[in-house]
This record gives structure tokens, sequence and C-alpha cells, in this order.
């Protein structure tokens, strides 16, 4: 019995009503056929009454039985409320924080267009016209030059063209040639005054006292020193040597 008593009080409500049920109804059903096989010389009537009664028991017992689940179902409907509130509460901020990200990412992506469209036309204008070809030939840079020729002891040493420049003399286009072909220059003195003593290996008064350096220019001699001589564009320079052998 302690063993039956246990267990039923382990059980839930509804089982244990359940079973409470069936054993009344056993037990019901055991005293009501005794009863009819002591007393079946007694009117109908009173089969009728007890069966009544029965039933009577019976319903008053599924009524409870049904009230009782119902008091369950009722006691577990709020946590299954909450539940589904919860759960659309959860789908709805999911979709508020998509919704989000979508404007997010909408307004990025005008942003990032507008951006490009006006690095675009910042590009366009800052485009410098395209100069067009001119079909007409230009006329060719005119260079100042002048020739210069280096004369030793009956030969040419050296000759040449030279660009020259405002500042150009007949002293230093004599040491732009000399340069030019490895020659050495012997001067004295500085500045407009510079007086060169020798041209390679001819220097002054090797041959002679009187011998030594003279230049012209244009088939004439200048009376100023070479450094102190100014050229022009088309001008002739001639270096000579003069000796008294």
């Amino acid at each position: 019995m302690k063993k039956i008593i246990n267990l039923l009080s382990k059980m839930d409500k509804t089982k244990r009503i359940v079973i409470l049920f069936i054993t009344i109804s056993f037990v019901s059903i055991i005293g009501i056929s005794c009863y009819r096989s002591i007393n079946k010389n007694q009117p109908v009537e009173q089969d009728i009454v007890i069966n009544d009664s029965y039933k009577d028991e019976s319903i008053n017992n599924d009524d409870s039985s049904q009230e009782e689940v119902k008091k369950d179902t009722e006691k577990k409907d709020p946590d299954q409320e909450k539940q589904v509130i919860e759960k659309e509460n959860n789908s709805q901020t999911q979709k508020k924080t998509e919704n989000k990200k979508q404007n997010n990412n909408d307004v990025k992506t005008s942003h990032s267009q507008e951006v490009n469209k006006k690095n675009e036309t910042n590009k366009e204008e800052n485009k410098e016209p395209q100069e067009k070809p001119d079909n007409q030939t230009k006329p060719p840079v005119v260079v100042d030059s002048i020739q210069i020729k280096v004369e030793g002891m009956g030969q040419t040493m050296m000759s040449g063209k030279l660009e020259i420049d405002e500042n150009s003399t007949a002293l230093s286009v004599l040491k732009t040639l000399a340069s030019n072909n490895n020659v050495r220059i012997l001067t004295s003195g500085f500045g407009s005054m510079t007086y060169v003593r020798g041209i390679g290996d001819l220097v002054e008064k090797e041959h002679g006292n009187g011998s030594g350096w003279m230049y012209k220019v244009n088939g004439t001699s200048p009376n100023i020193a070479a450094g102190g001589c100014s050229l022009k564009n088309g001008d002739s320079v001639v270096w000579y040597y003069v000796y008294s052998d």
C-alpha cells in the first residue's frame, strides 16, 4: 500500500484523478453487480435510479477532471503567451535592424555616387584643352655662330664653327676650340687683359724674339687684347703664329 501511495503522490493531478475515477468506477461496478445479485426480486426502477446516480457521479467526475485540466492549461498558457510575445518582439527588432542597415547602405551608396560624380566633373573641368597641332611649320631657331681657325707654322692646327652668345670673345672661342681638340692654351694676365702666350707646342719667342701668337677678326687685327674683343654673329676669327726664322 505504501508503494502505491508513493507512486500516486509522485503522479500529476490529472493522472491521479483518472486513476481515482477508474477505481471508483470499478468499485461501483462491482458493488452494482453484487447488489443486483442480492436484490434480483426488487423492481427495475431501483436499478434505474442507481444507474442514474452512477451516471451523475461519472458526469460530475468528468466535469471536475475537465475543470482541473483547464486550470492546468490556463496556468501553462501565460508562459506560452510570453514566449510568443518574445518571439514577435525579437522578429520586430530584427526587422528594424535590417531596415536600418539597408537605409545606411543606401545612404553610403548615394554619397559615394555623389562623390564620384563630383570627382568626374572636377577632372573634366581641370582638363586642359588639347593643343591643336599647328600645320604651319615653325621657323628655324637662329643661333649666332662664328668661324674660327688656328694656323701654326705653315699648317692649320685646328678649325671649326662655334656657337656664341653676348659674352663671347676672341679668347673664349679659342679656349672652347682648344678644349674640343684637347690642345693646351698658355695665357698670362686676367680678364680683358689676358694675353695668349702659347697654343699647343708653339710658344712665344721659341722662334726668335719677335715670335708669338696674334689674331684677326674678319681680316683685321684689333688694337685690343683678345679677352676684351667681343664677337657677333657671322664673324671670322683667325689665330696665327708669327716667327722670324
